[in-house]
């Protein structure tokens, strides 16, 4: 037999469970019907004369409401002598098992979730269920096991018969007896859902960062392969995050990655075809999620493959953030995530920690492990406070947090990825401030992780007090104003201190913008740093410019920092045009300017600032 980590590598020895105290699930891949595959359960003893056996409305990470038993269908349950008990379905997501002391197994089948229709709490796709057959399975466990009401604690047993020439990457433990038998042992039903499984024919790689072995799983739906690809665009994004973190808290890590294909689309992404081609285009792809969901020890992908493998580029920057989750909330969070509520969750108020520090730690890991520069992160980072600054002004972020499953709170969940981010940085620099460059947010957040990890839970209403004491009791005015309160975020003053000016607007004098100053009528979007999409171009444009075209902030920013450029000199400026990068070349006009959200990096700081602006910039292990 073969032991089963990341993959079947190892020889192991299976779990020995109490008869009767476990959950056992078989689950038969090679025989599906309509698309859908029968799930058998052989049920622990139940203890009460009626149960509820349930799927989850969601699940952690989510932030929506899912309802994974609309997806379950034909319901039936027995006793030992397989005569049928009685059972009623209970609202969208449960069941209702009366003489459960008999219960003895439980048969329904399940219907994936990808290619359901389902359009009402649709399941995000890196949440969701596919079942291809003969092709591949992808098994996120909400969408295909249940659990009885208070027995989410129990072990659990899975039993998969997948076609023999697939195998089975997950982190859960298990072995195989023969070509295309699988068993798989969870803790319990928490671990269970946060462990996806992708059942494929092999495409995987692995490298060893630190103690941890990362391996990347893939599926493309045209059959080439990935892995390796993938495992080269986020190697030194994974090692800077080691280099920042220390050592990493998980023996193991799967990121398991779906690429959809959308290569018949390549001429229409690229600007090609008529107008047909492109609303068939629209109709296909408005309804994909693209994106991806973090577990403790795993991250699942859902990614577009338009024949160009863009999508192997776009995992660099997707990766970090999904694989900075082994900190918080893997090893910091509230019981409210500890003792997850599958059926009527109870949202935390710290999604400024989950999601906006994990955000801000995904950025910065990069300046400071030398992935990018000083000025392209700032430049990032005004897209997001631009962003940040679209916040209603009358919501405080832990009022959004505890609210996100309902309007109006729902339509803000984004902001935890602009927003979150920048309160991050803004955090980071005043503990830098109020312990003097001996403590940044990196060192905080390592050191609460230690005292709770990935089993205790720290205390929902509690928490910021204990964050403030970690720093000073001066911090507490920072929770109070910026992130349980609605104070516009202090950019001038904060970046001010590491050296950085900020200001709303500023009159300058130079190189005239390409888009603001420009004769054009233009869409803004805050990615990266800033795009400007070309929507109209008048008679006095002085660059060249064509309907469609894509001027990007970083790339103007190169152009006007040249300080030596006169009136009338050529210039070069990089634009994306018909979703190609290429150079266009244009006489530069001078003359005074109003920027926007303003940010400069002062060649010459105190001796405070510099000071402070290296602990912002660069990762020191504190060995104390």
């Amino acid at each position: 037999m073969k032991k089963l980590s990341t993959i079947f590598i190892a020889l192991c020895t299976s779990i020995t469970l109490i008869a009767g105290n476990n959950y056992e699930y078989t689950v038969n891949l090679r025989n599906v019907v309509k698309d859908q595959v029968t799930v058998t359960l052989n049920c622990p003893t139940i203890a009460k004369e009626s149960i509820l056996f349930n799927f989850p409305a969601t699940v952690p990470g989510t932030y929506a409401t899912l309802n994974y038993g609309v997806y379950i269908k034909n319901v039936k349950a027995f006793d030992a002598q397989g005569n049928k008990l009685l059972i009623k379905k209970q609202g969208v997501n449960s069941y209702l098992i009366s003489n459960a002391k008999a219960l003895n197994k439980i048969i329904y089948t399940v219907n994936d979730s990808w290619d359901s229709g389902v359009k009402k709490n649709k399941v995000f796709e890196p949440a969701g269920t596919n079942i291809d057959v003969n092709k591949n399975y992808v098994l996120n466990n909400a969408g295909f096991f249940g659990f009885f009401e208070g027995m989410e604690k129990l072990p659990f047993t899975l039993n998969l018969a997948t076609p023999t020439n697939m195998i089975g990457i997950t982190s859960l433990d298990g072995v195989t007896k023969a070509a295309g038998e699988i068993t798989y042992q969870a803790r319990d039903y928490h671990q269970l859902i946060d462990c996806p499984i992708f059942v494929c024919t092999p495409d995987t790689a692995q490298f060893k960062v630190g103690n941890t072995l990362i391996t990347v799983g893939v599926i493309t739906e045209n059959g080439t392969k990935g892995a390796q690809k993938i495992l080269t665009e986020v190697k030194e994004s994974i090692i800077a995050s080691q280099q920042f973190l220390g050592e990493l808290p998980v023996k193991n890590y799967n990121f398991l990655v779906y690429v959809k294909d959308f290569s018949k689309y390549k001429d229409v992404i690229a600007g090609k075809g008529g107008l047909f081609k492109k609303l068939k285009a629209f109709k296909n792809l408005r309804g994909q999620a693209f994106g991806a969901l973090e577990h403790p020890t795993a991250s699942l992908y859902f990614m577009p493959d338009f024949g160009n493998d863009e999508y192997v580029k776009q995992m660099k920057d997707v990766c970090i953030h999904e694989f900075l989750h082994i900190i918080t909330p893997l090893n910091l969070h509230s019981q409210h995530i500890g003792n997850f509520n599958y059926m009527n969750p109870v949202m935390s108020k710290h999604l400024w920690l989950y999601e906006g520090i994990t955000e801000y730690f995904a950025g910065i890991i990069q300046l400071k492990g030398g992935l990018t520069t000083p000025e392209k992160y700032f430049n990032k980072m005004k897209g997001k406070m631009q962003e940040a600054n679209e916040f209603p002004t009358t919501m405080t972020f832990t009022q959004m947090s505890e609210n996100v499953l309902v309007e109006p709170y729902k339509t803000q969940y984004p902001q935890v990825y602009e927003r979150g981010a920048v309160l991050g940085m803004l955090l980071d620099i005043e503990i830098i401030k109020l312990t003097n460059g001996q403590k940044t947010l990196r060192d905080v957040i390592l050191t609460l992780s230690k005292k709770y990890g990935p089993t205790k839970s720290f205390e929902e209403t509690t928490f910021i007090a204990e964050f403030v004491a970690e720093v000073d009791p001066n911090l507490q005015l920072f929770f109070d104003d910026y992130v349980s309160g609605t104070k516009p975020l202090p950019y001038e003053t904060s970046l001010a201190l590491i050296g950085v000016e900020y200001a709303k607007e500023k009159k300058v004098t130079g190189i005239k913008h390409p888009a603001t100053d420009n004769d054009i009528k233009y869409k803004y979007m805050s990615q990266q740093g800033g795009i400007y999409i070309v929507k109209s171009v008048g008679a006095n444009d002085f660059v060249g410019l064509q309907k469609g075209d894509m001027i990007v902030e970083i790339f103007v920013d190169k152009v006007r920092a040249n300080s030596t450029i006169k009136n009338g000199d050529e210039v070069e400026l990089d634009i994306i045009r018909k979703n190609k990068k290429q150079t266009i070349k244009y006489k530069a006009q001078l003359g005074d300017g109003v920027m926007k959200d303003y940010l400069h990096i002062k060649e010459t700081k105190t001796t405070i600032e510099e000071n402070y602006f290296n602990r912002f910039t660069t990762t020191v292990h504190n060995t104390n």
